[in-house]
This record gives C-alpha cells, structure tokens and sequence, in this order.
C-alpha cells in the first residue's frame, strides 16, 4: 500500500477488533462461504510501521446497535512520510 501512496498519502484501515475467524454461509438469502478475520490494532499498526508508513491516529467504536454486527471496530489513520 505504502509504494501506490503519493508522497504525504494518507491510508485509512478499517477492520473488526478481535482475534476470531467467523464463517458465514448465507448471506441475504443466499447460500455463500465466507470467512470474516477480525484483527488486533496493535498487530496492524506494527505492520503498517514495519511498511514505511507513520500511525497518525487509531480509532476504536462499538457497532451500531441493531444495524451492523456486534463487534467493535478500529479505524487506523497511516501516512507516508516525504522521503
């Protein structure tokens, strides 16, 4: 992601916080096979790191009641430095 990044690029991440896999197999009716990983923000702010790219910030919130899944989620902000 860092190298399609323009120079000050900002990378926005967002994912489920957890460490569970979850299978679905239907989805609005209709037989699928799909598994969902959730992700830890410490883990994805290190590998973003680890690619070249600065934390700016990291955001956590609960689901929205009775309109998404109930997990809670994270939104990391990551940009490439001018190098």
């Amino acid at each position: 992601m860092r190298r399609v990044l323009a120079p000050d690029g900002v990378l926005l991440v967002a994912f489920h916080v957890g460490d569970e896999v979850i299978q679905e197999d239907e989805l609005w009716g209709l037989p699928i096979s799909m598994k969902f990983r959730f992700l830890q923000p410490a883990e994805i702010c290190r590998q973003l790191e680890t690619a070249g790219l600065d934390i700016e910030e990291v955001v956590e919130r609960e689901a929205y009641p009775d309109v998404e899944y109930p997990s809670r989620r994270a939104h990391t902000f990551a940009r490439k430095t001018i190098s």
